[in-house]
């Protein structure tokens, strides 16, 4: 019984973060389909993959709080890369 309790478990998980990631890819689920799933665990899953909210280190990153590694590797690309010059 553990057992089938476990990969039900594993199943609801990977489904969960199978959303997750369709969210994370910008993917705009319909409007009907978000008022038929609100409140769920479905709803929740998505939404959080399309606003970007991940932890690392026990720290959560989403919309008020937005991943500082991102805005590093932009300024220094941006340092060691020059406009090419106008003749």
């Amino acid at each position: 019984m553990m057992l089938i309790q476990r990969k039900l478990v594993d199943i609801t998980n990977s489904l969960y973060h199978r959303i997750y990631l369709l969210g994370w890819r910008g993917w705009i689920m319909p409007r009907y389909l978000r008022k038929l799933i609100a409140h769920s665990e479905i709803h929740r899953s998505w939404f959080l993959g399309y606003n970007a909210y991940f932890e690392e280190d026990g720290v959560a990153y989403g919309l008020a709080r937005p991943y500082a590694k991102v805005f590093e590797t932009l300024n220094i690309c941006l340092l060691y890369t020059s406009p090419s010059p106008r003749d």
